[in-house]
């Protein structure tokens, strides 16, 4: 575990390196998540000596959550980058999900060169005005400071009905986490949900033509966030 400065922030960022010639899948979390989020997929894959790199973007957990108003999905892509070289990670495969897609595809099509495969789990490059009320709904709670009732909200939006219903216990512990979390964690949070309700709700779309590398896209059928055509259009 270790931190890389990048604009005058530090990124948090875990590398484990099997061997230095194995190739290198690269995981990229959603907006709530940390890198912590990706243990289970993170031991599995070690098993056919890949190397693993998870990080937390400027504004999520571990890492530093300036109010600098510079959370943009490009930043996050240009901080990657940063932290490729830095770490000499040539290519990768990146492994994505929500907010972490956005950042992958918009990485693929910038930094093409850099990205083996791509694989999108519950993303978008489209975002429309009732996700951005969710949003919005999100970020009153946490302006409030009512971190549980944010948690109920959130976990509502994010999960279907079979998956709460099934796993109702560990939601609950869950949320008595999530309110214990400190201050600078739900400041963080408030700037990435800031650069979601901010941004055009086509913004990315653009950039799909100019992804180059393959790509797997999965959903989750009962998404309340992702729409089905969503994942069908990228």
């Amino acid at each position: 575990m270790a931190f890389i400065q990048v604009d005058g922030a530090n990124l948090f960022y875990d590398f484990k390196q099997r061997e230095e010639n194995q190739e290198t899948i690269v995981f990229l979390n959603g907006l709530m998540a940390s890198a912590e989020h990706w243990a289970f997929q993170s031991l599995f894959l070690e098993k056919f000596n890949f190397n693993i790199l998870t990080l937390d973007f400027k504004g999520q957990l571990k890492s530093d959550a300036p109010d600098d108003k510079n959370y943009s999905i490009e930043t996050h892509a240009k901080n990657l980058k940063i932290l490729l070289d830095e770490i000499n990670i040539q290519k990768a495969h990146l492994i994505t999900t929500s907010y972490g897609g956005r950042v992958g595809m918009t990485f693929s099509a910038i930094y093409s060169d850099y990205v083996k495969s791509l694989s999108l789990i519950d993303t978008t490059a489209q975002l429309d005005k009732l996700l951005k009320l969710k949003f919005k709904v999100w970020k009153s709670l946490i302006l409030k400071k009512q971190y549980q009732e944010y948690a109920l909200a959130m976990m509502s939006h994010v999960y279907g009905k079979q998956y709460i219903q099934k796993n109702w216990a560990a939601l609950e512990a869950r949320i008595d986490i999530l309110v214990k979390l400190p201050e600078q964690y739900y400041n963080g949070i408030v700037y990435l949900l800031d650069s979601l309700i901010n941004a055009k709700d086509n913004k990315l779309v653009h950039y799909l033509e100019n992804i180059q590398c393959p790509a797997l896209v999965v959903l989750g059928e009962e998404d309340f966030l992702t729409h089905r055509e969503w994942s069908d259009h990228i």
